[in-house]
């Protein structure tokens, strides 16, 4: 039998091993969720798509941009920055949204899920966005 012969730099880099854990969940599409008591919710299915943006995040700051009428999601692992609100990592995650919303008189009369896009924004790079 023939010996199936790898590159050794191949071999010896296993960084990107991920343990599965997510038995009897499906993947859905990456959606946030705001409620009316202005909680907002990013799903699994956010947590997952977002891995890269979220995985040593602690905290977000959020931003606005009135013209789009898009809020935009800056993950930071820096909790002294200003504005970063904290974030509650489970298999979903949690921010208290109410600060922001009621400051930009964002209303939100029933829960309403959005989907998330990853955006190219000018001299900020790639960030998550829900435009409302």
């Amino acid at each position: 039998m023939k010996e199936n012969k790898m590159p050794n730099d191949i071999v010896k880099d296993w960084s990107d091993i991920e343990k599965f854990e997510r038995l009897n969940t499906k993947i859905t599409l990456p959606y946030i969720t705001i409620s009316p008591l202005k909680a907002i919710i990013l799903s699994t299915g956010f947590m997952h798509y977002a891995k890269k943006q979220i995985s040593n995040s602690t905290h977000v700051v959020l931003l606005y941009s009135r013209s789009k009428n898009v809020i935009l999601f800056n993950f930071t692992r820096n909790n002294k920055e200003k504005g970063a609100l904290k974030m509650t990592k489970k298999r979903n995650a949690h921010i208290s949204g109410r600060a922001f919303l009621n400051y930009y008189s964002i209303n939100i009369s029933e829960s309403k899920r959005y989907e998330a896009k990853l955006e190219d924004i000018p001299n900020m790079g790639k960030l998550w966005c829900i435009y409302l």
